[in-house]
């Protein structure tokens, strides 16, 4: 960490998963060969927590995650085609920001996929867009 009003966590994940011996009856890709790449896996996956304090009272933070493409399948696929598995790569940037007021408090705000990322993140998901909040928070 920098300094103590700084707080920087940042995480990255490589992957390669092979599938050797797959019962291939039940995939929806006939005629697969007896190996492969599996395909429902991100190869690339990584992200970022930031914080930031300039002072007790006052409290800025960034977090992020993104992936590589994958394509996820499901049984419904062998009887129609569709584009429901196909997931792109994508980034989401996240951001809130918040002020104690006094001792029990708090006033925040910000919001959550900051760059409109509006594609699938799992199989037949909704497509959300950003989304902004703002509010008290009162400890007991």
């Amino acid at each position: 960490m920098p300094n103590r009003q700084w707080q920087v966590r940042p995480f990255i994940t490589l992957q390669k998963t092979r599938l050797r011996n797959f019962d291939f009856y039940n995939s929806p890709q006939f005629n697969a060969p007896a190996e492969k790449d599996h395909e429902s896996t991100p190869v690339f996956f990584g992200g970022w927590f930031v914080n930031y304090a300039p002072f007790s009272r006052l409290n800025f933070n960034t977090s992020s995650y993104f992936f590589s493409s994958q394509t996820h399948y499901h049984m419904q696929d062998l009887s129609f085609e569709n584009n429901e598995g196909e997931i792109r790569g994508k980034m989401l940037l996240n951001a809130k920001a918040s002020y104690l007021v006094y001792d029990k408090l708090t006033v925040f705000g910000g919001g959550r996929n900051l760059l409109n990322q509006n594609t699938r993140e799992f199989y037949a998901t909704d497509r959300n867009g950003s989304t902004w909040f703002a509010g008290l928070s009162y400890n007991f």
